[in-house]
C-alpha cells in the first residue's frame, strides 16, 4: 500500500501510537514503520508536528511549559529536540555498556569510547533533562541510558586520577555538571546498592570540596558583597565584560576570607536548538548534599555511624518543646526526580546570576519566593579535627580514598526554628521622635502603637514617608550577617520593627505566612499573567529585602539567629549568637537548594 494514500492524520496517529510501544528508549517499532515505503518514511520524517507529540510523550515538557516561552518550544524545535536527546543518550549508553562490560584490565577501550564523546554537552542534557524530571526524564537516563555506569566510569577514569594527580582537584565545568547528576540521581537504591569500597571512594573523592572552602567556591559572587550588581568602576565602564570565567586557575596563596574575586559564570548551551546562557552549577553544593546524605544513611541505615541524640538535647532544657507538626522530619532525604517544580528556583538562578555587574532579577522580584527559608531546619553541624583542618589550609590534602572509621568527623547535630520577615515596596519608615542612640527599644516601642492589624501602623501622624522613598535596612558588617551593627529587631503583631542605629524611626518588615503564594518567575519565560480568582495583597508587590531571625540548640548551648538573604542570588548570611557572654558568635552562610 503506498502510504501516501493514507490520509495523512491517520498515518500521524499510526506512526504516535507505533513510537508508545515501549517505555523507555528509541521508539524501535516506529523505526521498523519508517521502512515500510520512502513515502511513509518521508512524510513521518518531515512532520514536525508528530515528532513533537512524540517528544511530549517521551520526555517531561511541563517544566519546559514554565521556564521557556512559546517561541522556543515550537514543533520544529520539539522535533529536532527529541533528534538531539536520542543521540546525546545513545552516546551515554555506550560509555555505560563499555564500562559495565569491560574487562580489568581493559582501559583502552573505555578511552576509545570517551574520545568519541562531547562529555560537558553530554552532562549539561542529563543535568537539564533532571531539573525538569516530572517522572519521565529519569526513566529514560536510568533505566535506558544506564545513567548510573556512565557516572561510574566518569568518576574511575577522570576523578580519581585527577584527585591522585593533584590532591585538591581542579575545579572544572565536567565535574561540577557529573557531581551534581550524581546528587539529583540519589536515592534509597543508590546508597543501597554502594558497596563499602565506592562509598569510601565517592566520599574521599568530594570530601575536599566540602570542607576546603579556601580553595572551591560556594557562591554565585563573594559572600563578603551584598548588594547586587555592581556599578562598573567609573575608570573601566567595559569590566562587566572582562570578567575572568569561573574556573580559574587553583587558588596558591595564603588563603583570605574576604576574597572578592569577581568571576563571569556565563557558559553557552545548545539548547531547544538555540545557544542560550546558563551558570555553571556550583559544584560544592552538589558535593555537600552527597556527602550528608551518605551519612545519614550510614547512620539510619546501615548503623555505621554513632546514633544521633535524642530530640531532648536537640532542643535543649531551657527550649520550648516543638510541637509536633513544627518537628522537622528525621532520616534520609533524597532529592526529587518527579516534581520538577522544586527546582525552577535553582533553574531561575543559573539563568540569571551570570555576571555581579548585571541586574538577575527586576527590582523587588526575589528569586527566592516567601517561605523558602521559614520553619524548622535539621542538619549537621560538622567539621574536621582540628589538627588536620589546619594541616589542610596549610595545603596538606586528603587522601582520594578513606576508610568508613575515618568519616567519623567532629559533628554536632542542630535543629533551627526560623521566621523569615520581607520589606516590601508598599512599607514605609515611620518617625519616633522620642528615638535616639540612647533610647531603649521599649520607650521606642511606647511611642509606636503596636494593635494595628499588620503591625505597620504608628501613633503618630503624618510619619510616614512615601513609598518611592522607601529603602531597605542599611548593609552592615558581612561578619555581622550582613546587618548593620547595634541594629534592634523588635517582633510586633504580623512582623518586626528594625531599628537602626543613627536612622530616624523604624522599618517594618512583614512575617511570611504560609499562606502567602508567590510565583517563581523565570527569566526566560513570559511573566504568567493573574488569575481572576487570585488575591491582589502584598504578597504579589515587589520585595526590597528579606531578614530572618530564630532559635536553636546544639552541644554548646542555645542560641538565637537574625540573618539577611541577597536579593541577586538568594544567597543568606545568618549570625548565630550563643545565650552564654563568653560564647563567640559566629557566621554561617549558604544557598538553599
Amino acid at each position: 500500500m503506498d502510504g501516501l494514500a493514507v490520509p495523512p492524520e491517520i498515518l500521524d496517529e499510526i506512526a504516535f501510537q507505533t513510537s508508545q510501544l515501549n517505555d523507555v528508549g528509541p521508539p524501535k517499532d516506529l523505526a521498523n514503520l519508517l521502512v515500510t515505503s520512502k513515502s511513509i518514511h518521508r512524510a513521518i520524517s518531515s512532520s514536525t508536528v508528530l515528532l513533537a507529540r512524540i517528544f511530549r510523550a517521551h520526555f517531561d515538557y511541563a517544566a519546559l511549559a514554565r521556564r521557556f516561552r512559546p517561541e522556543w518550544l515550537t514543533p520544529h524545535a520539539l522535533a529536532e529536540e527529541l533528534k538531539t536527546r536520542w543521540k546525546t543518550l545513545k552516546r551515554i549508553r555506550h560509555i555505560a555498556v563499555v564500562w559495565a562490560g569491560r574487562k580489568s584490565d581493559d582501559e583502552k577501550t573505555l578511552l576509545d569510547a570517551w574520545a568519541k564523546t562531547s562529555v560537558i554537552d553530554d552532562l549539561w542534557m542529563a543535568f537539564l533533562m533532571l531539573l525538569e524530571s516530572d517522572g519521565k526524564n529519569i526513566l529514560q537516563l536510568v533505566k535506558w541510558a544506564k545513567m548510573h555506569d556512565y557516572l561510574n566510569a566518569f568518576q574511575s577514569y577522570k576523578l580519581v586520577p585527577r584527585a591522585e594527580r593533584h590532591g585538591f582537584q581542579p575545579e572544572g565545568l565536567d565535574t561540577s555538571l557529573a557531581l551534581w547528576v550524581a546528587w539529583l540521581l540519589t536515592d534509597a537504591d543508590t546508597l543501597h546498592t554502594e558497596s563499602r569500597h565506592q562509598t569510601e571512594t565517592y566520599i574521599g573523592l568530594i570530601r575536599p570540596f566540602v570542607f576546603g572552602a579556601h580553595r572551591y567556591d560556594s557562591y554565585f559572587a563573594p559572600w563578603s558583597i551584598f548588594n547586587l550588581p555592581l556599578d562598573p568602576p567609573k575608570d573601566d565602564p567595559d569590566a562587566a565584560q572582562k570578567l575572568s570565567g569561573r574556573y580559574r586557575p587553583m587558588q596558591q596563596e595564603p588563603y583570605m576570607a574576604n576574597d572578592q574575586i569577581l568571576s563571569n559564570n556565563e557558559q553557552a548551551v545548545q539548547f531547544l536548538q538555540r545557544r542560550f546562557a546558563i551558570g555553571a552549577p556550583i559544584m560544592t553544593l552538589a558535593a555537600i548534599n552527597s556527602y550528608f546524605v551518605r551519612m545519614e544513611y550510614l547512620l539510619h541505615v546501615r548503623g555505621i555511624l554513632p546514633k544521633r541524640p535524642d530530640p531532648h538535647f536537640i532542643t535543649g532544657p531551657d527550649t520550648p518543646p516543638m510541637a509536633p507538626d513544627d518537628y522537622p522530619r528525621q532520616g534520609v532525604h533524597y532529592p526529587p526526580t518527579n516534581n520538577s517544580r522544586i527546582y525552577d528556583t535553582d533553574f531561575n538562578r543559573l539563568v540569571r546570576c551570570l555576571n555581579p555587574y548585571v541586574e538577575s532579577s527586576p527590582r523587588g522580584q526575589s528569586l527566592c519566593p516567601p517561605g523558602t527559608f521559614a520553619g524548622a531546619w535539621e542538619g549537621r553541624f560538622a567539621y574536621f579535627e582540628f589538627d588536620a583542618y589546619r594541616d589542610m589550609l596549610a595545603g596538606q590534602h586528603p587522601p582520594a580514598i578513606v576508610q568508613m572509621d575515618e568519616l567519623v568527623m567532629g559533628q554536632q547535630p542542630q535543629v533551627w526554628r526560623v521566621s523569615e520577615y520581607h520589606l516590601y515596596a508598599s512599607s514605609a519608615r515611620k518617625t519616633v521622635p522620642e528615638l535616639s542612640p540612647t533610647t531603649s527599644t521599649l520607650k521606642a516601642i511606647d511611642a509606636i502603637n503596636i494593635n494595628s492589624p499588620d503591625g505597620s501602623g504608628s501613633g503618630l501622624e503624618g510619619s510616614s514617608s512615601s513609598a518611592e522613598e522607601i529603602r531597605p535596612l542599611s548593609v552592615g558588617p558581612a561578619i555581622n550577617a550582613h546587618v548593620p551593627l547595634r541594629t534592634r529587631f523588635v517582633e510586633v503583631p504580623g512582623g518586626i520593627y528594625v531599628f537602626e542605629e543613627g536612622k530616624v524611626g523604624h522599618l517594618f518588615y512583614r512575617k511570611y505566612v504560609p499562606s502567602e503564594k508567590r510565583v517563581v518567575e523565570s527569566a526566560i519565560a513570559e511573566a504568567p499573567s493573574k488569575g481572576s480568582g487570585e488575591d491582589e495583597g502584598e504578597e504579589d508587590e515587589p520585595i526590597l529585602d528579606t531578614l530572618i531571625t530564630g532559635s536553636g540548640h546544639s552541644a554548646w548551648g542555645p542560641f538565637t539567629l537574625r540573618g539577611r538573604v541577597r536579593q541577586w542570588d538568594g544567597y543568606v548570611s545568618v549570625l548565630k549568637d550563643y545565650s552564654k557572654a563568653d560564647e563567640a558568635a559566629d557566621t554561617n552562610a549558604g544557598e538553599v537548594v
